[in-house]
């Protein structure tokens, strides 16, 4: 585990073997792998917001201007001409950002069609999956372009949505009304959520779905490998987060749990306390302590 003294404000993104955060002073700092340039975050300020992708960031000043690093064979980091955001959005090999007008930018692979979005219109949430973006309207229904080979853009008929969320195959949908809907993958039954109800939030890890519900307890569907979706004992629950292949839980007296696989220690945070937030995504875990200590726990990484 490592333990980063850095005054942060709770602000973070995780790729695959690194993770930014954002400063206390609106600046962004590194831990873990720059094998791609993901560490060359020294310049960025005034951040509010961040994104992060399989080896690429993003990040968002208060001024609406996107920064980005990392991977960039296609172009998915060329956001400097991008201005007036008021979300970054970074997909496994795309990046996508929303204006404050409702439309939206979108650079990186073209190979499955996820940057075909300069026709959408009125959107107030990007969501990004591995090779395709989902699109929340202003009015609650959903638009979608790119890989569809099982059947994850097929949002069409969503309607009422207040909220997007990808496992990077799967969409899911949070509706105003607590309902959930979920199309896409479902080999392991991640989809099945229908029967759902009182939901107040959602994540997804790669063949999984986690809600959170209003009393404080937590449903799962989907992959039962390693322990993952056995969260029916958690309680008291405030926030929730899903890795790849781990399920992270933060309770009310900042305590956190965590379930799935664990060979690297991804999920040894039984110790952890005072936590104010976490943070999950592919083989890491962590969470802000209340005196801006930053805890990680996975494996160590590739530099």
């Amino acid at each position: 585990m490592e333990e980063l003294k850095m005054n942060l404000v709770g602000q973070a993104a995780i790729g695959y073997g690194f993770c930014v955060q954002i400063l206390e002073n609106g600046k962004a700092s590194h831990w873990g792998s720059g094998e791609y340039g993901q560490d060359k975050v020294g310049k960025w300020k005034n951040l509010v917001s961040l994104s992060a992708g399989y080896a690429h960031v993003l990040g968002l000043d208060k001024n609406g201007k996107a920064y980005a690093t990392g991977f960039d064979p296609d172009g998915r980091c060329k956001m400097g001409g991008w201005t007036e955001l008021v979300q970054v959005c970074a997909g496994w090999t795309h990046s996508l950002g929303l204006k404050k007008d409702g439309t939206v930018l979108a650079k990186g692979h073209p190979m499955d069609g996820q940057c075909k979005v300069q026709d959408w219109r009125n959107i107030v949430q990007l969501c990004a999956g591995s090779n395709y973006s989902l699109g929340l309207q202003r009015d609650g229904y959903v638009v979608a372009t790119g890989a569809d080979y099982d059947g994850q853009c097929a949002v069409g008929l969503w309607e009422n949505v207040v909220s997007l969320h990808s496992g990077g195959f799967h969409s899911l949908g949070l509706c105003a009304d607590g309902r959930v809907l979920a199309t896409g993958l479902n080999e392991d039954g991640q989809c099945n959520v229908a029967h759902w109800e009182n939901i107040l939030s959602l994540c997804a890890g790669r063949n999984f779905t986690l809600g959170l519900r209003t009393d404080g307890t937590v449903v799962a569907a989907g992959s039962t490998a390693d322990d993952r979706c056995r969260v029916e004992h958690w309680q008291d629950i405030a926030m929730i987060a899903c890795g790849q292949e781990h399920s992270v839980a933060l309770r009310s007296d900042g305590t956190v749990l965590a379930q799935g696989y664990n060979e690297d220690g991804r999920c040894n945070v039984s110790h952890w306390k005072d936590i104010v937030a976490i943070h999950a995504a592919f083989d890491h875990t962590a969470g802000l302590r209340s005196d801006g200590t930053l805890l990680i726990a996975g494996p160590e990484p590739i530099e």
